[in-house]
């Protein structure tokens, strides 16, 4: 996604309620932090990777009603001897009781 598609996306973040950007190649950990800090009435996101940096940095989301989110989360930990350390986790909602 180009940014100028991700501009024109922005103008509806106010009304969101489903994102999927899971096979979208492009998307970066700030985009998908952007969606997550400007979109209040999304219920389904599914996007690519988000950096804990931006979430640390980032601002607070305002996906209140959230009731599925798939993306991995990237952590970089520093290592012994080593600059850092990558890990990935994926994280889904819990799946409805049946």
């Amino acid at each position: 996604m180009n940014i100028h598609a991700f501009v024109e996306l922005g103008r509806h973040f106010e009304s969101l309620e489903e994102v999927d950007l899971g096979l979208t190649e492009s998307v970066d950990s700030h985009m998908v932090q952007d969606i997550l800090e400007s979109c209040p009435k999304l219920l389904t996101f599914r996007g690519p990777t988000i950096n804990a940096s931006d979430i640390v940095n980032g601002g607070p989301w305002v996906c209140r009603s959230l009731r599925s989110m798939k993306l991995l989360f990237d952590v970089t930990v520093p290592a012994a001897g080593t600059s850092s350390q990558s890990v990935s986790s994926a994280a889904s909602s819990p799946s409805s009781p049946k």
